[in-house]
């Protein structure tokens, strides 16, 4: 993300667009520089999430934690978060990559299917983990 940013960021018009409708059009533009807040964003959510996967004892749980089912619920958590920074990431370089390409006149839009997409991968994913801390109880 960082690499496709500052490689491409020169050949940048000064002015690209900045939000997205709800049908992946751009409705909004601003400063090339905002890219750099999308992709900080990104790093700081990905180091936080690295973060607090070390400390699964201090999460809230579905289920109450006991000697039988710790192991097993630490690693769902641990799990879990594990994906969801990779979905993440992947949500906001797909964004960057497309601002950026979109910018250069290689494409128009994000298209209709990235919102549900990211949404769908972002909360079934925590829904799936979910289920299954509920099951591993």
């Amino acid at each position: 993300m960082w690499v496709f940013l500052l490689a491409n960021f020169s050949d940048l018009p000064e002015v690209i667009p900045q939000h997205y409708n709800a049908y992946g059009k751009a409705d909004g533009f601003g400063s090339k520089s905002n890219l750099f807040i999308l992709a900080g964003i990104a790093s700081l959510l990905n180091i936080g999430l690295s973060i607090l996967k070390k400390y699964p004892h201090r999460f809230n749980y579905p289920v109450e934690i006991t000697k039988e089912n710790e192991f097993r619920q630490y690693a769902i958590a641990t799990r879990m978060l594990r994906f969801v920074k990779l979905i993440l990431v992947l949500i906001f370089s797909s964004l960057i990559i497309k601002t950026i390409l979109i910018a250069k006149g290689g494409t128009h839009e994000l298209g209709f299917w990235f919102l549900p997409i990211a949404l769908v991968c972002l909360i079934g994913s925590i829904a799936y983990f979910l289920i299954l801390s509920f099951r591993s109880k």
